[in-house]
Order: structure tokens, then sequence, then C-alpha cells
């Protein structure tokens, strides 16, 4: 991190170096990860590999989704159980 707070950042050149650095950072912790796993799945583990899954991808589609809700009751129209009237 090349700053303490937003505010402080000095444009986005500066901005654009951090979040470089911050992706060098988690490549590495990866990459370490993927290391251990070898490691351990060479030496130690006497069932099936243990994969260390280096896609991110439906962990940042997870986080990124809201976490509060409206807390209102749907209507009853939209109800797909309901049967219709006769």
């Amino acid at each position: 991190m090349l700053y303490s707070t937003m505010e402080e950042v000095g444009g986005p050149e500066q901005m654009k170096e951090s979040f470089k650095l911050r992706r060098t950072n988690i490549a590495s912790r990866v990459c370490q990860g993927v290391d251990d796993a070898d490691y351990y799945n060479r030496n130690l583990n006497p069932g099936d590999p243990i994969v260390f899954e280096t896609d991110f991808t439906r962990d940042v589609k997870d986080r990124v989704q809201p976490t509060l809700y409206d807390d209102v009751p749907p209507d009853d129209d939209t109800d797909s159980d309901s049967t219709p009237p006769t």
C-alpha cells in the first residue's frame, strides 16, 4: 500500500501502483498455497491429491453479493405456490 487513507492517494497513477503491489502480494500467497499443497501431496498425503484451487471467480462473486435485504414480504401475486381462485 502506498498510502494511509484514500484521501492521501496522489492520483490515479499512485492508485494503479498500489493495486499492482496488492495483486503481486496476493499472487505470492496463492503460489505459496499451491506449493504447500504440492509438498503435502508428494510427501505426506496417503490418499487422493488435495488441490489448492487458484480460480477465485466464484469467491469474488459470492463476496460482492448484497448482505442486507429489505425486510419486506413478497407480494401475494408473486407467490408461485398459490392456487388461483376459482
